[in-house]
């Protein structure tokens, strides 16, 4: 589905819960993930459902992943790295472990 229009010279090395990949130096976190066929970045915390980037450009969250050992970090914001370790799945929130915001009406 996602196809480079055309190839750099520049190429690094990165890391994907520990399989190794290749990118352009040039790509986002995101079409560098796209571009290896990684399409499920993490999974629901209500329906377990797959889910995966959105928007692409830093609006809508669904690219959340732990990147560098950094979590919720955004994946079409962060340029690829030689080296880079991105771990999916671990980004998510876990909703029912955070304090309520509400507060009751009276």
């Amino acid at each position: 589905m996602f196809k480079k229009l055309h190839e750099l010279q520049g190429r690094v090395l990165f890391f994907v819960d520990d399989d190794e990949y290749e990118a352009r130096e040039d790509d986002t976190v995101l079409s560098a993930l796209l571009a290896s066929g990684i399409k499920v970045f993490c999974r629901s915390s209500v329906t377990a459902s797959a889910r995966g980037p959105y928007c692409g450009i830093g609006v809508c969250f669904d690219c959340l992943l732990t990147i560098e050992g950094e979590g919720k970090t955004q994946a079409c914001l962060t340029v690829i790295r030689n080296g880079m370790r991105i771990r999916t799945g671990e980004a998510r929130r876990d909703l029912l472990a955070e304090p309520t915001q509400c507060k009751p009406t009276q």
